[in-house]
């Protein structure tokens, strides 16, 4: 009979070593150690965005909402600003809209937009004004949208978040030939460019993505300065393979090398943490778990990459094949994956302009008339709330008088 694990080693000098420790030590109760390349933390602008999806695991693992606002230079974001050939779109975080009569909001708005509504469908997102005028306030049911929130997140810079995240940690120095003892082995060490710093323009509560042909462009604001990251291609050498062999387990940029979008950086780090202790084997890291996990990496992995090739307009099959489907019918087959789900697809490609040519016909169980009513009213209440949103900068003040700090400077 075999003994559990007791014991995990971590590779790594960067922002996904420490996460991995930090994540590892707080839920397992295992002895954890981490092994690092260089005293230098290896950062990134991919880490700086903390989507809702992420601090809420982040507070699972013990890591609260004010101790990441407490971190210097740290913004709350209410999504993203996309520019594409010209024209901007809003991908706030949340749902825009409410579902009708079973059917998705988009194909409701899609049927107003075929009858003449000049809208625009994150206008249904009380966030939508919230970016144009440069106002911010959390979700808050108890107002007159109830259920019709948006969701909010943070932009934190990784320096700051990684010293939190390594406070009264020390790694062991590690070289080649250094014979590691332990369990498991975990290797998360990163190549990073380093991070590329731009003038601080306004602050504002969302980032800023430039999509060009190859290439995307998002500017990360902080409090203080703006964090710019290019997101290109992978090599075609990039392959995807599986990351668990033997007691050895790679994960992020170990694992797969390939482009990220922000905020889906963090969020891969933290899911692939959960399928490991989900499937924890024992000591001997039986093939039956490793096998599992190798193939739900995998396909996640490939969902992640497809939505990437979107961003940049490269050609992928699984995006093609995933975009003609929802410009055809306006939805996105049933996916078993976490990461990428049909409506995150859903709302990337219709911030990306690619808008369905179709509604479904379900929607006409709301006549004309009612459609219009309901749309109506809908946007008015959206409005208003979001009308009653503070200005940034009084918000920003807030959370420094809560947090018993000087203001820091904008």
């Amino acid at each position: 009979m075999t003994r559990p694990i007791r014991r995990i080693a971590i590779l790594g000098s960067g922002l996904e070593a420490v996460l991995a420790e930090f994540v590892l030590a707080q839920r397992t109760g295992l002895e954890v150690a981490r092994y690092s390349e260089s005293n230098t933390p290896a950062l990134s602008a991919a880490h700086s965005v903390l989507t809702p999806q992420a601090l809420q695991q982040l507070e699972h693992a013990g890591l609260s909402l004010c101790d990441l606002l407490g971190l210097p230079g740290s913004l709350p974001t209410l999504g993203a600003r996309l520019s594409k050939e010209g024209q901007t779109r809003c991908r706030p975080f949340g749902p825009c809209g409410l579902d009708w009569a079973g059917t998705g909001f988009h194909h409701h708005w899609l049927r107003a937009r075929h009858g003449g509504l000049a809208v625009p469908y994150a206008a249904f997102s009380p966030a939508y004004r919230a970016m144009q005028e440069n106002r911010f306030a959390p979700p808050d049911r108890r107002n007159r949208i109830g259920a019709l929130q948006h969701e909010s997140g943070l932009h934190v810079h990784p320096a700051a978040l990684f010293d939190r995240l390594a406070q009264a940690r020390q790694a062991h120095p590690i070289h080649p030939g250094l014979d590691v003892d332990a369990d498991l082995i975990i290797d998360a060490r990163e190549v990073t460019p380093g991070l590329e710093r731009a003038e601080t323009g306004i602050v504002q509560p969302c980032s800023e993505w430039t999509c060009e042909v190859g290439e995307l462009h998002v500017s990360i604001p902080l409090r203080g300065e703006t964090l710019e990251q290019r997101i290109a291609p992978a090599s075609p050498t990039t392959a995807i393979l599986p990351p668990w062999t033997g007691n050895r387990v790679s994960i992020g940029q170990a694992a797969h090398a390939g482009p990220c979008l922000p905020g889906l950086a963090v969020e891969r780090l933290l899911f692939e943490l959960d399928l490991l202790i989900e499937l924890m084997p024992d000591a001997a890291c039986d093939p039956a778990e490793t096998l599992e996990y190798n193939r739900i990496w995998i396909e996640e992995m490939k969902e992640v990459d497809a939505l990437v090739s979107l961003y940049l307009d490269v050609e992928n099959p699984r995006a093609s094949e995933r975009l003609q489907m929802f410009q055809h019918r306006g939805y996105v087959r049933s996916l078993d994956t976490s990461l990428v789900t049909e409506s995150d697809w859903i709302s990337h490609a219709m911030a990306l302009g690619h808008i369905p040519r179709h509604h479904d016909p379900l929607s006409h169980r709301l006549d004309d008339s009612r459609l219009k009513l309901e749309l109506g009213q809908l946007l008015q209440k959206v409005n208003t709330v979001s009308g009653e949103f503070p200005p940034f900068a009084v918000y920003l003040e807030a959370i420094d008088k809560a947090l018993g700090r000087a203001e820091e400077t904008a």
